[in-house]
């Protein structure tokens, strides 16, 4: 069975030891803004929490793909057929 363990590096404050934690980052995207899960490291001793490289790395994918996101839920073609005559029987 695979193990789930995502302990981290010991904490810079207290040497306790962290764990894998999420917080929403939000990022300004015309016309509205959009929300992702970014990771970082937080004791679990005194509750500090930070990013290394790695998750700086991780982190930054996700907000790339949230921007992707973004933009296909907002695109729309031009040539798009209205709504209320897909249903018609003229149609």
């Amino acid at each position: 069975m695979p193990s789930f363990e995502t302990e981290g590096p010991r904490c810079n404050r207290c040497g306790g030891v962290s764990w894998r934690s999420v917080k929403t980052r939000e990022l300004s995207a015309a016309p509205q803004k959009v929300y992702y899960l970014a990771y970082l490291w937080a004791c679990t001793v005194c509750g500090h929490d930070w990013v290394d490289e790695g998750l700086e790395r991780l982190n930054a994918c996700a907000a790339e793909g949230a921007r992707v996101m973004a933009r296909r839920a907002s695109w729309r073609p031009q040539s798009a057929p209205d709504d209320r005559n897909l249903c018609s029987p003229d149609a």
